[in-house]
Parts: C-alpha cells; structure tokens; sequence
C-alpha cells in the first residue's frame, strides 16, 4: 500500500481528492484497468461505530476506485479519503492562519494494480494496450 497524505483548508482537501479521484481514473483507463469510481465505508467501523461508518457514507469522506478481476467481483484498487479536521485536532495540525488542518489522503494497492491488470489483460504481453506495450518496452534508460 502506498499513501499519499494532504493538508489544508476543507476546501482545498475536497478538491485536492476531487482532483486526485480524476487523474487516477484517468490513470487506470491508460494502463489498460477497467475500473469505478465508488462510494464507500472503511470496513473497520463495526459495533459500536457503526454511526461512524453510517456518518462516512451520508458525508461521502471515502470513495474506492474498484476494478472488476472477475465477471461479477470487483476489488478495491485505491481509495480516496477526506478525513476532516479528525487528525488535525487530535495532533493539533494547524494551518498558517492558525486554524485547525483538514486532511485527506489517497492510497493505493500497487500488487492489487497488478493484479487487476492481468486479470483484465492477460499473461501474453502482444495482448495489453499498444501504448503500454510501448512504454514497457522502449530500449530506453533514464
């Protein structure tokens, strides 16, 4: 898993992740990945925090870029997280007018990537997309 976390006003966390869910959607459709954009709930708010997870879904704070590995089953391959001002209060994160910090975050699962990819592409590299095919195999160094 490989994470990238954002600080900033509400605002500009909501469109940093606005951004961020845009650009890795358009990432996944030019390495050859069908995958969604979907709402979502993170699986460890259970019993009693339950309210936390109903809290998360009403707000829309997590989102799930999710990529179909089988006919009918799909899997997580990013997710897109608005945190609210949740860390910035708890660590006492403050912007430079002195205000609480909002944060967000998105993560990725680089082996889910791959793996949703072969699913989706194959084995038999003659078959993936041209263009990554190109990529991949340039004769180039740094």
């Amino acid at each position: 898993m490989r994470e990238i976390v954002f600080f900033g006003s509400s605002q500009s966390v909501e469109r940093i992740r606005c951004n961020l869910i845009n650009s890795v959607s358009r990432l996944s459709r030019a390495v050859g990945i069908v995958a969604e954009i979907e709402e979502a709930t993170d699986p460890f708010f259970l019993g009693k925090s339950r309210g936390k997870r109903l809290l998360q879904r009403l707000k829309k704070l997590k989102y799930e870029l999710r990529a179909n590995y089988k006919a009918n089953d799909r899997l997580a391959v990013a997710s897109f997280n608005n945190h609210e001002d949740f860390f910035g209060k708890r660590m006492n994160i403050r912007l430079p007018n002195g205000a609480i910090a909002h944060s967000g975050c998105v993560a990725f699962g680089i082996e889910r990537w791959a793996f949703a990819f072969l699913c989706q592409n194959g084995l038999e590299t003659r078959r993936w997309p041209a263009r990554l095919q190109r990529a991949i195999f340039r004769n180039e160094t740094c």
